[in-house]
């Protein structure tokens, strides 16, 4: 059924591959929130929960209580965003706008491994969603907390150009594959 289709693995910033969709450099791409053009069509693969990440505490389990963004006001925030139109950054603040708060976001850097960097070796605190920290945390160098009141989450999507959408065969296998 799929024995003609061949998949070539990129990875890069959200606004690259819509980009390279819009302009059929790629035929699809699995993207998170940010922009795209109005012939590249988006569909929805999943949304994942965003966490504070913390340094891991000695004694002090992986995954702690959830925390209210009105809490989370309360805790200088380093954001790492690597997309130029900076959604993450962006969905912070108008959650934050939306419940009477402002965070307290020291910095928005471009690289998700220098924050988790600097989260590990106890010089930041930042929110990310579980996938960005998975390995640290089973290795016991990071801990989560989820964010609620309100809740937030990330989408992800499913990305083609208009005139080129996949066979139901490949996305049924990447929809697979994601879940």
């Amino acid at each position: 059924a799929l024995k003609d289709v061949r998949f070539d693995l990129s990875e890069a910033p959200t606004p690259f591959l819509s980009d390279w969709i819009a302009e059929r450099l790629i035929d699809i791409a699995i993207a998170c929130e940010g922009p795209s053009g109005p012939e590249v069509v988006r569909e929805e693969l999943f949304h994942e929960w965003m966490y504070l990440v913390q340094s891991r505490v000695e004694g002090k389990p992986l995954v702690g209580p959830p925390i209210s963004l009105s809490d989370l006001s309360k805790i200088p925030l380093v954001i790492a965003d690597p997309s130029l139109s900076k959604p993450l950054y962006g969905k912070l603040v108008r959650a934050a706008q939306s419940t009477g708060t402002t965070l307290n976001v020291q910095n928005v850097l471009p690289s998700t491994d220098l924050v988790k960097t600097l989260v590990e070796e106890g010089g930041a605190t930042s929110v990310m969603s579980y996938a960005n920290v998975r390995r640290e945390c089973q290795q016991g160098k990071l801990s989560i907390r989820k964010i609620t009141k309100p809740t937030l989450t990330r989408s992800a999507f499913l990305l083609w150009h208009q005139s080129n959408a996949p066979k139901d065969g490949v996305r049924e296998l990447i929809r697979n594959v994601v879940a």
